[in-house]
């Protein structure tokens, strides 16, 4: 009997770790609960140090499937955690916003911080958030550019708050999940 209780306690541990990684005020928090369909929060604090959420789906074979997903606070004071705690990530989404081009820059530096951590079969992807109040616009070719950089596979240019992207990118994301 206690053996059937392992299992599946061990069945709801989720195997796959998926980090989201970017300076403080970008909206990680906002994409994440866009993604699992909860409603946008203007009053949302900035993450203390990290966020742990469970993401639960259901793939193409109808199997239920969890995620581990964390948020990582980007203020300065809390950047030491980030290296640690993207360890063992299976994928890493870089995120910046369009109200801050100081953002953008600091992708380069959120790299150099968790390349170490991370293995190179990360599966990795950009989000630009907050295109409902786009001050900026990365040109193509920067776009391209730190696409290489980061090592991402895809980019996409979103709203949290208004849902502008968000369904393309659950349906990547959730590909990706698939497979693993």
């Amino acid at each position: 009997m206690s053996e059937d209780i392992e299992i599946k306690v061990a069945n709801l541990t989720p195997k796959i770790k998926v980090v989201f990684a970017g300076e403080g005020g970008t909206g990680k928090t906002s994409i994440i609960k866009a993604i699992d369909q909860r409603p946008f929060d203007p009053a949302e604090r900035l993450t203390v140090g990290i966020d742990f959420q469970i993401l639960c789906f259901v793939d193409s074979n109808n199997n239920q499937r969890r995620t581990a997903i964390w948020d990582l606070g980007g203020q300065v004071q809390f950047k030491f955690m980030a290296s640690a705690t993207a360890a063992g990530c299976n994928i890493l989404a870089y995120v910046f916003d369009f109200e801050r081009y100081k953002t953008w820059l600091a992708l380069p530096e959120w790299r150099d911080l968790l390349q170490d951590s991370v293995t190179r079969d990360v599966r990795v992807f950009l989000i630009g958030n907050k295109l409902d109040c786009q001050v900026f616009e990365p040109s193509d070719e920067e776009i391209a550019n730190i696409k290489q950089e980061l090592g991402a596979e895809e980019y996409f240019a979103i709203s949290a708050k208004e849902g502008t992207g968000v369904e393309e990118l659950k349906r990547y994301l959730f590909k990706l999940l698939e497979s693993f």
